[in-house]
């Protein structure tokens, strides 16, 4: 029985099918597409970060202050979330919010939020991103209590 013949072309076919394999698995992820799990994070931020914009429009005094102090907290978190993400952060919006908001409804939706940065740092595989959820669940828990006193 004959031995099989390895031409130079061949091998050379070979090794760049081989070579053509490895690019597409080790190559990163594109820009468009996010892999990471802080997108969602990311979105409830800015949303929060324009309701309390819309809000301060219509509020003075004390009120606006403990208002605009929360409101920069909700700009930090987008600006640091946006950061970790890197490429692809503009594209991440929320949903419109078209209601009205007063203390109250705030006060659900950092509640809200606060359960949804917990449940997001339970389940990040990443330790940086866990610490990250952690510090933005413990202060959207602060923002409620603060709205509710």
């Amino acid at each position: 029985m004959p031995e099989p013949r390895h031409t130079r072309r061949v091998v050379l076919l070979g090794g760049l099918a081989a070579l053509a394999a490895a690019t597409v698995a080790c190559s990163p992820p594109r820009a468009d597409i996010i892999e990471h799990g802080l997108d969602e994070a990311l979105a409830t931020s800015r949303g929060l970060l324009a309701r309390y914009e819309t809000m301060l429009t219509k509020v003075s005094g004390p009120k606006a202050e403990r208002l605009t102090a929360i409101r920069d907290d909700h700009r930090a978190h987008a600006e640091r979330l946006a950061r970790y993400i890197g490429p692809g952060a503009d594209a991440i919006t929320a949903a419109p919010h078209t209601e009205d908001d007063t203390t109250d409804t705030l006060h659900d939706a950092e509640t809200a939020a606060y359960d949804e940065a917990l449940t997001q740092c339970s389940g990040a595989a990443n330790p940086q991103h866990a610490r990250l959820l952690a510090s933005i669940a413990a202060n959207r828990a602060v923002h409620a209590a603060v709205l509710s006193g």
